[in-house]
């Protein structure tokens, strides 16, 4: 460091802390304490260091508290800016717009509309809670066990039986169980497609097809669909007659973000 007095430099990392921590009056900065055993001082130079701080407006001190940012620290130093937007351009990217996406709703307390889940009002709460505690009572030990790769065989069997009234049922052992639809999703193209493939997807779509195709370097062409009518079929045939599309990834029956 510059040829400095010890409390002076401990004065500057004090007004540099307040910078970088972007701290704001009324905001508790770190003890005298704290300081003498991170910046290895005297107790006398930490003291002697606030005191010079208290002088020049910057902090102000709590008895029994400690010390916190003075509202006059503003006019002391450099104007602190929140920043409300990203002021460098930057390439564009599915995961890094979807990352944003679900951040701002918690930062800035606005809607989030990055992900589509149903209301709890709509749910079974009651009925979910009642079938957590009764698995819990009746299989204590096997629940906190890593269950098979292919599925609980309890969860296959249920599947198995919901399929009865399909015109080919599934047996237990023609289900594989996925953690979650995604899941399932990348599963299947990485069985149908490989680096390059054109897949056709719904547009709009769900964000998390898109992030999946751009992991896994595939090409997406959008086929329209409308809220109303669905998929459009003579935009679908266009687009096999045009390209070779390796698979279609839709949810016909009820898309997201339309509904």
């Amino acid at each position: 460091m510059d040829k400095k007095f010890r409390y002076e430099q401990v004065v500057s990392k004090i007004e540099d802390l307040i910078l970088q921590l972007q701290l704001k009056p009324g905001d508790k900065i770190p003890s005298v304490r704290t300081v003498c055993r991170e910046l290895k001082v005297s107790l006398s130079t930490a003291v002697q260091a606030y005191s010079i701080l208290e002088a020049r407006g910057l902090v102000f001190s709590k008895p029994g508290s400690g010390y916190y940012v003075n509202s006059k620290a503003g006019n002391r130093l450099p104007a602190i800016k929140e920043q409300t937007f990203i002021p460098i351009p930057s390439s564009v990217e599915i995961n890094t717009m979807a990352t944003e996406m679900v951040k701002n709703p918690r930062k800035y307390g606005l809607l989030n509309f990055s992900s589509l889940a149903p209301a709890s009002d709509f749910l079974p709460v009651t009925r979910i809670n009642k079938a957590m505690q009764s698995s819990v009572r009746e299989h204590a030990g096997s629940n906190f066990q890593y269950p098979f790769l292919e599925g609980h065989p309890r969860l296959l069997k249920q599947i198995s039986l919901h399929t009865f009234e399909w015109q080919h049922s599934l047996s237990q052992n023609e289900i594989l169980v996925t953690n979650g639809c995604m899941e399932a999703i990348n599963l299947c193209l990485d069985l149908v497609a490989k680096p390059g493939d054109i897949i056709a997807v719904e547009c709009p779509t769900y964000a998390g097809i898109l992030q999946c195709l751009e992991t896994k370097n595939l090409k997406a062409v959008g086929i329209g669909v409308d809220p109303v009518n669905g998929l459009n079929l003579d935009d679908l045939e266009k687009a096999l007659d045009t390209y070779t599309i390796a698979a279609c990834v839709f949810s016909p029956a009820c898309n997201n973000p339309l509904g």
